[in-house]
Parts: structure tokens; C-alpha cells; sequence
């Protein structure tokens, strides 16, 4: 079972969608919209004497390069992930200037490439199993740490300076709430989770989404139920946690009631929708589906950029959140830490593992350093010991002007 993706506008039916008729010797491929097949790396060879239409590439999920047969999907499960394949075609230049466009000739970007990580590609629509029947998988994403980089110095296609300073200056701009930067990266996943998570999920509203729709299709009779480990009390002191847990027996009579009446409700679901000649009432799949109880899966996409994904990193990895949203969270970090391994070293420092003072809590830390100052405190042997913590250049700098005012 996919995300929902009916809609009432084809491709065929676009205006710029190209004509299927055999193209001559001198035609390049074309693909909707007038883009074209562009070369990764500018070179200038042009696919000629190939007769194929962009639809026909969708319905067969191949196409002849350089007359080699190249499968342009890769299937796992229910789903298929378009997979790069370069594809030389005509010259840039020249192409833009077929159109009536005068292009800047730079130096700069003729080498320009889209960027990649090659450890997302390798894990490009697998899916990481969460809870029992959940899932989270990577369907695509956009720019790398680079394009945090560029787009800081606005660097026009040049590159970074050098491993060193382009870390530094990563951990400068999160450390500082620099977000731009951040949301030249984006991310899309595939995710299969209970309702009752989706309500929680959807509150981070900087995010694009697009829901599994019970009103044209009939979900799966499948529910989350939690294991007898995570059956727990309210919480005395936290009124939307759960503090301890019940005994053995008390957590299996909860998981027994929750299995019957999830069970009991689809079956019931299933009958309100059953065509009349089956004994059913023939309800619209709209109404019918009010029934289902909160554990029920749905499944979305997710698309965010990684300034707003970070957001939601450190609101949903925290202790304080429900644990079932905490499992995708937890997931999610690891694709983070795959896709921007330095991003994700500066969230794990100044984010999961950081605490914020208060102006009066930094007030009290300024007198206990005066008091060690009067004690015979240096400011060179404060230096010296942030130093030997970790604390180094303009990260020590900033945190005695913090301390010292």
C-alpha cells in the first residue's frame, strides 16, 4: 500500500507534454514540462536516432541508451525509486540558445554537478522496520553538507576551502541559528505509522504532506499494539507521559482489550463498506472509515528541509516524547547522520546533548566566575581549561563573552 497519488490531471493531458511521434535523427528526448535530458558533466555526445517518447519511458521503466537497455526503476516491496542514470545529451549552450535564450558562458559551472551521497543512494527505498508494523523509507533528497556551505558563503560553484574550515563554519552556523542555509537540503520519506502518531507528527506544520487517503482506498487491517514493557500508569508529575509500569498481567488483559477492539472495529469497517449483495450496508469508504480506532496504520510522504527536520529531531528524540513517535525519530537520525554526518555532529552538540540557561541561571554563573576570578582565576587559564575540554577558537570566545558579559 502507497501514498495516495490520484488525481484527475494525467500527464498525457499536459500541454507540454511531448508528442509520442517518432523523433527524427536530429531531436533531442525530451521529458515534460520542455526540460531535457541533461548531461551530469556537460560532456557534449547527444542521444540520436532514438525513437522514444517520455511516456513510454514511464510505462516500461526502461530506455535505450547508447544502445544499451537501461532499467530506470529499482522495486522494493510496494514501492519503486528512481534510480540516476547520466544520460549524455547536447551541449548546454547550444541548447539554451536554440530556444532563444543567451546564456552566461562561465567557467564556473561547466563542471557543475547535482549533489549526491552515496551513502543515501545505497539506501535508496528500503525500508527500516519501526514499531511492528511501521516503516520508514528514504525515497529522495536534496543538496548535501557542500550546499550548506555554498549557499553560506555564496560561493557560486566553486567548492569549500577545506575540510576543516567547512566543519567549523557548519558547527558556527547551527550553533549561531543560521537556519537558511540549513533549508537548501531536503528530504523525503516514506513512512507507515499508527494514527495516533500521525496526530502528533503533523503539529510540525514546515513540512510538506501527503497522506494515504481512506476516502479511495480501504486501509489495511493492521494495528499498533504496544508490547507488555510499554503498558504504564499515568504519570504523577508529567500530565502527558506515562510513569510506571503495570505488572505482567495487568499489561496483557490491556493488550488483549486494545487487540479485540481493534479487530472487532475493522471487521465492522469492512462490513459497513460491503456491497449489499454481500450483507453489507454499501457505506461511502469516507463515513465508513470513522470506526477505526486510533492504532490503525496510515502511511504518508514526508518532505522537510533539514533546518526544520532538526527541529523535529530535537523535539521527538527527547526522553519527554512518547515513545512510539521516539522510534521513527531515532530512525530518521540515522539517515541524518548518513546524509550530513558534520550537520549531524553539531545537532548532537548544541541541540540532543545542550542545555539552555536562562538570563537569570547565566547571572548566577557570572558570580560563581567572579568569585574564582577573585580567587586567582585567570582569563588565560580559563581559556586554557575550555581548551582542555574541547572548547576551542571562536566556540571559547563566544562562551566567555558569555560568562565575563
Amino acid at each position: 500500500m502507497t501514498s495516495n497519488t490520484n488525481s484527475t490531471n494525467s500527464e498525457e493531458n499536459s500541454p507540454n507534454y511531448p508528442s509520442t511521434n517518432s523523433k527524427s535523427n536530429n531531436e533531442k528526448t525530451q521529458i515534460p514540462n520542455g526540460g531535457l535530458i541533461a548531461s551530469l558533466h556537460g560532456q557534449n555526445d547527444c542521444i540520436q536516432g532514438q525513437e522514444q517518447s517520455w511516456g513510454s519511458m514511464l510505462g516500461t521503466g526502461e530506455m535505450v541508451v547508447n544502445g544499451a537497455t537501461v532499467d530506470l526503476h529499482r522495486s522494493n516491496k510496494d514501492v519503486s525509486v528512481p534510480v540516476k542514470v547520466p544520460v549524455n545529451c547536447a551541449n548546454g549552450l547550444e541548447v539554451m540558445k536554440s530556444m532563444g535564450l543567451v546564456p552566461i558562458d562561465n567557467d564556473d559551472f561547466k563542471t557543475l554537478d547535482r549533489p549526491h551521497v552515496q551513502e543515501l543512494d545505497d539506501i535508496l527505498g528500503l525500508a527500516w522496520p519501526a514499531l511492528d508494523h511501521g516503516f520508514v523509507r528514504l525515497i529522495d533528497y536534496m543538496g548535501d553538507q557542500e550546499a550548506i556551505i555554498q549557499a553560506a558563503r555564496v560561493s557560486y560553484g566553486k567548492g569549500t576551502k577545506s575540510v576543516t574550515e567547512d566543519t567549523s563554519l557548519l558547527h558556527y552556523l547551527y550553533r549561531n541559528r543560521h537556519s537558511s542555509p540549513f533549508e537548501m537540503c531536503e528530504i523525503k520519506l516514506h513512512v507507515k505509522l499508527p494514527i495516533f502518531i500521525d496526530r502528533q507528527w503533523i503539529r510540525h506544520r514546515t513540512a510538506s504532506v501527503n497522506e494515504y487517503s481512506a476516502r479511495y482506498s480501504l486501509l489495511d487491517n493492521e494495528f499498533y499494539l504496544p508490547t507488555a514493557d510499554k503498558v504504564a500508569c499515568q504519570s504523577t508529575d508529567n500530565k502527558q507521559g506515562r510513569g510506571d509500569v503495570l505488572p505482567l498481567d495487568k499489561a496483557l488483559e490491556v493488550i488483549k482489550i486494545l487487540r479485540e477492539d481493534a479487530e472487532r472495529n475493522y471487521a465492522d469497517y469492512e462490513k459497513l463498506l460491503a456491497p449489499e449483495d454481500q450483507k453489507g450496508f454499501d457505506v461511502a469508504r469516507e463515513l465508513g472509515r470513522i470506526n477505526l480506532t486510533l492504532n490503525t496504520y496510515t502511511q504518508w510522504y514526508w518532505k522537510v528541509d533539514l533546518h526544520n527536520l532538526l527541529h523535529f529531531l530535537s523535539l521527538r528524540i527527547d526522553s519527554h516524547a512518547q515513545y512510539e513517535i521516539r522510534v521513527y525519530a531515532q530512525i530518521i537520525s540515522k539517515i541524518l547522520k548518513l546524509w550530513v554526518p558534520d550537520v549531524f555532529e553539531a545537532w548532537e552538540e548544541y541541540s540532543l546533548q545542550a542545555k539552555t540557561f536562562s538570563k537569570s541561571q547565566i547571572a548566577v554563573l557570572r558570580k560563581i566566575l567572579a568569585f574564582a576570578q577573585k580567587a586567582g582565576l585567570s582569563e588565560q587559564e580559563l581559556t586554557q581549561y575550555l581548551q582542555i575540554q574541547g572548547v576551542k577558537g571562536r566556540e571559547a570566545r563566544e562562551f566567555k563573552d558569555l560568562l565575563i558579559g
